[in-house]
């Protein structure tokens, strides 16, 4: 079956603290993802970013299906 939710975004912070460092999100579009970086916006592949989200996602975002 289905699974409940659907991750649809992703806070990312790269830094020693929370208070320092640097912040990016990525969105979820389609089958898509997008990455808003201060003024860069890609898009960006799950198999791409799957590894920065495991190691550095700090909010997670869902939805329910």
């Amino acid at each position: 079956s289905d699974p409940a939710f659907s991750l649809v975004g992703v806070t990312i912070h790269l830094g020693a603290s929370g208070s320092s460092g640097h912040y990016y999100v990525y969105t979820r579009s389609g089958d898509k993802w997008i990455c808003k970086n201060d003024a860069k916006i890609s898009v960006r592949d799950w198999n791409d970013i799957k590894d920065d989200i495991s190691a550095n996602g700090t909010v997670l975002v869902y939805k329910r299906n």
